[in-house]
């Protein structure tokens, strides 16, 4: 009797911290591991920045997330067609699925320096990839 009511509490045990995890995050449970989606940030070349924008992200908790490569932003005139950039310089960040972000982004420019930020969430799409467009 007393390994049936042990197996019982186990059963429910587990049955209540994965169901927390999977609230947490809104997304699929996948046995307590929580996968990455890749971010790649990217501006309009119309920015008027005069240098290198840089973008630094930061967890639920205000602690900054590190990068792959760098924190640069892609300038261009055109959307990416890829989440590299062409380029392994610029800043991927993988961030954990149906997790919530802010960015911070900032460059010099003619008139002062410039600033964006906001938040995000992650989709749920584990090892997929976002092109970022900073506005």
């Amino acid at each position: 009797m007393n390994s049936k009511i042990t197996s019982l509490l186990l059963i429910i045990c587990f049955g209540i911290i994965f169901s927390c995890e999977e609230e947490e995050t809104g997304c699929e449970n996948l046995g307590g591991v929580i996968p990455n989606h890749y971010y790649t940030f990217w501006i309009r070349e119309t920015s008027g920045c005069t240098s290198v924008i840089t973008v630094d992200i930061y967890d639920e908790n205000g602690n900054k997330r590190d990068q792959s490569a760098s924190n640069k932003v892609i300038r261009t005139f055109f959307e990416p067609n890829n989440c590299e950039g062409g380029d392994q310089s610029y800043a991927k960040y993988g961030l954990a699925i149906g997790r919530t972000f802010r960015y911070e982004a900032y460059c010099n420019s003619a008139s002062g320096a410039k600033t964006w930020e906001g938040t995000f969430k992650v989709p749920c799409d584990a090892n997929g990839c976002t092109l970022f467009e900073i506005k």
